[in-house]
């Protein structure tokens, strides 16, 4: 099952992470408009967001409306610089 890519959309990422090598976080910015808050390994996301759980990370990034912390924007312009400056 190498070199495939498999596109999974859920709100419960802890049930299906063993699956993967790579996830991609996408949150909702200040204008809720979709960004990218991530790419990389499991582990580099745990680190990234200083979180022990997916579910945790996309509790973080989601809007507060939405029952989460409301903290993408944060992620967002975190993980911008991080890929602009190598």
């Amino acid at each position: 099952n190498d070199n495939k890519i498999v596109i999974v959309i859920t709100h419960s990422p802890d049930r299906v992470v063993d699956f993967f090598d790579d996830v991609i976080v996408l949150a909702k910015d200040k204008t809720r408009t979709g960004r990218l808050a991530f790419y990389g390994s499991i582990d580099e996301a745990r680190n990234f967001f200083n979180k022990e759980s997916m579910e945790e990370i996309v509790k973080t990034v989601n809007l507060e409306e939405e029952g989460g912390d409301g903290e993408a924007d944060k992620y967002i312009e975190m993980y911008s610089r991080m890929v602009q400056n190598g």
